[in-house]
């Protein structure tokens, strides 16, 4: 499942992805999420072809490419 960052219940996991890849909010989709108890993982793919897999918690966002 590809989401763009368009919808209210997805704004602050894309704003902390955008903020950690230095991109605008609607320059990446966000795929294959998973939801914990205590994070979500996902990838994020750039425009560009990059794809990064992302982990977001209440404390960090951590970021790793995956090309």
């Amino acid at each position: 499942m590809l989401t763009a960052c368009s919808t209210t219940s997805e704004g602050t996991l894309c704003k902390a992805t955008a903020n950690a890849l230095s991109l605008g909010e609607h320059e990446f989709t966000i795929s294959n999420k998973q939801d914990s108890a205590t994070d979500i993982k996902y990838d994020a793919t750039t425009k560009a072809g990059k794809r990064y897999q992302c982990t977001f918690s209440a404390l960090e966002t951590a970021l790793n490419r995956s090309d």
